[in-house]
């Protein structure tokens, strides 16, 4: 039963990140002028490559 919990709890944890509802990554691709799907993509790298191990 634990083990569900941390997987659920991870997987919210990255969708939360990955939204583009996330205040702090709207406000950072603005001030940047960063391209969106650019950094969602290196972020959903650097996020799975940290769940993986």
């Amino acid at each position: 039963m634990i083990n569900i919990l941390v997987v659920l709890l991870t997987l919210v944890l990255v969708v939360i990140l990955l939204s583009p509802a996330h205040l702090c990554l709207l406000v950072t691709l603005d001030y940047f002028k960063a391209d969106f799907l650019r950094t969602q993509r290196s972020i959903a790298m650097l996020l799975c490559s940290c769940c993986w191990f």
